[in-house]
């Protein structure tokens, strides 16, 4: 309600002051993200509110993710607590890019920390970008939405039991998120390894695919290609090609005679 009250006190600015509240959320206040967002949700409507609070929460994932990629372990600790920093980023050094886009996806994991944590990886800015562009909008276009009214109303009787029973099933997935928050995150982790070692193997036979397709319509590449895979050996390689450069020159002298 205070939050509310300053923003519209703000007139014109409280749009600014709303995106940079957002922004702030993501990198040094901790507020969650949910608190922010409904209150945007209230003052400026759910359009404006998810357009504004996707603004401020992706830039904010950026400047995160820059913070761990320049400023290091130190101001990330002190920033996230050793705590967070040993417990996820271990997950995150340990299973790779995959990992982090499953543990975006997944509402039990701290948004905003992984974030920082994923600037000290080897991840590209161009997998990150991609990851939080596909995976935070959901979250706030629902919270926008939903806590609007507009889909479910607050002044009808059947909307009334629809948000109670909704209440109830968000409330029992919090409680079994936080009893099972072990088990959940280690099945997070067991999918994060099998699918990035099933985009590996993807990758690895798609690669293949282009080599054989390149070996078709080249003779050279293809004697490159045998090499490399270890399936003819260099003198074959090159009788082959001896062979090749005679039966040209032979056919040259053919025409001329």
């Amino acid at each position: 309600q205070a939050l509310q009250e300053l923003i519209e006190s703000t007139g014109i600015w409280g749009y600014v002051i709303y995106v940079l509240f957002q922004f702030l959320q993501v990198t040094f206040i901790p507020l969650p993200a949910i608190v922010t967002t409904m209150v945007g949700t209230f003052l400026f409507g759910p359009g404006i509110a998810t357009i504004l609070s996707l603004i401020g929460i992706l830039l904010g994932s950026l400047v995160a993710f820059i913070i761990g990629d320049k400023l290091g372990e130190k101001v990330v600790i002190w920033i996230v607590g050793e705590k967070n920093y040993k417990k996820y980023g271990t997950m995150l050094f340990d299973k790779g890019k995959y990992m982090f886009f499953l543990m975006m996806l997944f509402p039990v994991f701290p948004d905003d920390i992984l974030c920082m944590l994923a600037g000290m990886t080897t991840m590209s800015y161009r997998f990150f970008i991609t990851t939080v562009l596909l995976t935070r909008p959901i979250g706030i276009v629902m919270t926008c939405y939903l806590g609007s009214g507009d889909i479910i109303p607050y002044t009808e009787l059947w909307g009334l039991i629809v948000w109670g029973v909704l209440i109830l099933l968000i409330l029992a997935a919090f409680w079994i998120a936080y009893k099972y928050k072990d088990k959940i995150e280690q099945i997070v982790t067991n999918i994060g390894v099998k699918f990035s070692n099933g985009m590996s193997k993807f990758s690895a036979k798609c690669k293949v695919c282009c080599e054989n397709t390149i070996a078709v319509f080249s003779p050279s590449y293809k004697a490159k290609l045998l090499l490399k895979r270890n399936k003819m050996p260099y003198l074959m390689i090159t009788e082959k090609s001896t062979v090749q450069d005679n039966t040209k020159q032979i056919k040259k002298k053919n025409k001329k005679e």
